[in-house]
């Protein structure tokens, strides 16, 4: 994640990871997206696989509560930390790719043979609210196939893909609502780096 400022973008949030979609928010309501986006994972329609030049992502949830802060992308899923700049936590939203908890809630469309063990492929449609916890997020970030959110408590929420224990919650399953990780007391930590799954640097 890189914070640049320059004369027409103040506070500049571009996230791009090694993943194959990039982004970039200016901290309002416009974001931009480029690059593949199977599974809707920049959040521009299914209709659009690939696109070449940077394009404003339309999400009438971008419009709410202060813009958007902070974006982060995985391989095939997407965060959106929707916040006043100044203000102290805010929402997450998520796009792309959703089984084995890649967007923290089932598949709102499940055929009724659908478990967590065989899931059919589902994404999301455009970026939608991800329910973690009833405190503000203050900052987000996207693994591989993982995310982790922390909130104003200091309490840091993992969901997605678990096979070798990237989210922190003490077991290997896939994760498939937020949970919160297994921390031991530290101050003034914070997440370096976390898309190359399957660990994280603190």
């Amino acid at each position: 994640m890189l914070f640049i400022g320059s004369a027409d973008y103040q506070g500049v949030c571009i996230s791009n990871l090694n993943s194959s979609s990039s982004f970039v928010a200016d901290q309002s309501t416009v974001v931009l997206g480029w690059g593949r986006n199977v599974y809707n994972v920049v959040g521009l329609g299914e209709d659009h696989r690939v696109s070449l030049i940077p394009v404003k992502i339309d999400c009438p949830d971008f419009e709410k509560g202060g813009g958007i802060y902070e974006v982060s992308c995985g391989h095939s899923h997407s965060l959106f930390l929707r916040k006043n700049r100044h203000g102290p936590g805010g929402e997450v939203l998520g796009s792309g790719l959703g089984n084995r908890g890649r967007q923290g809630y089932p598949n709102p469309h499940a055929d009724a043979d659908d478990t967590p063990e065989v899931e059919d492929i589902w994404f999301v449609e455009g970026p939608k609210p991800i329910p973690i916890s009833n405190v503000p997020i203050a900052r987000i970030v996207c693994g591989a196939d993982h995310s982790l959110a922390l909130d104003l408590n200091g309490v840091l929420w993992a969901w997605g893909m678990n096979a070798d224990g990237q989210c922190g919650v003490g077991h290997q399953r896939d994760v498939l609502a937020p949970e919160a990780t297994v921390m031991p007391k530290m101050k003034g930590a914070k997440a370096i780096s976390n898309w190359d799954a399957p660990g994280c640097l603190w």
